[in-house]
């Protein structure tokens, strides 16, 4: 079973700290205290393609103004056929939705079915929830069969269950010793409310 081990990606900002955890089977835990995202995280941001699936709310309204602002291409409001159709040729591609409105679409088959598609064609793909319950993300990914949730005992234990104001999950490529290539799961959580602090959280996240 590959161990657990957490990288903090810790931004002081009015006290708000935004945590990165990366599933990973090094031997080493990388613990790092950034600003607002290094030129390779600020080029990062401004290449990817944002997608905003389903409702809106306030928060997740201003953090797409701010990616905007930044130099991200962002698409409100995504159409599901779209979204599944149109992300192959696309090398990163960022997908967030209103954590309530995931809550509601939980038992959507179709939503499921685009998830589905976009992990499985797109070459660089980051899911993030964005202000009311964001554990609904990994809840419905787990259900998806896109990302499964780990059990003890039988009780589930979703990485956002306190529901920060932003959570989020994308999948690294990682190399071992051997040359074996390997894919990992890196999961974020921002627990803050300011849009520029968190558009620069998700820089140096999607950056590293």
């Amino acid at each position: 079973m590959k161990k657990v081990f957490i990288v903090l990606i810790v931004i002081a900002v009015l006290s708000s700290i935004a945590i990165a955890l990366t599933l990973n089977s090094s031997p080493q835990t990388r613990v790092e205290i950034q600003g607002q995202g290094t030129t390779n995280a600020a080029s990062k941001l401004r290449s990817l393609s944002v997608r905003q699936v389903g409702s809106s709310n306030a928060l997740l309204d201003a953090v797409l103004s701010e990616l905007e602002a930044r130099g991200s291409t962002v698409i409100r409001s995504a159409d599901l056929k779209d979204l599944s159709a149109n992300v192959a040729p696309l090398k990163g591609v960022l997908i967030v939705f209103s954590g309530d409105w995931l809550a509601s679409a939980s038992n959507s088959s179709e939503l499921q079915v685009a998830l589905q598609r976009v992990r499985g064609q797109c070459e660089y793909c980051a899911f993030v929830a964005v202000g009311g319950k964001t554990s609904s993300l990994f809840d419905f990914l787990d259900r998806a069969g896109i990302y499964r949730l780990g059990r003890v005992h039988g009780i589930v234990r979703n990485p956002a269950h306190d529901n920060p104001p932003v959570a989020g999950i994308t999948w690294r490529v990682t190399t071992k010793p051997t040359g074996e290539t390997y894919t990992v799961p890196s999961i974020f959580a921002c627990g803050a409310t300011d849009p520029s602090v968190i558009a620069g959280a998700l820089a140096s996240w999607l950056g590293e």
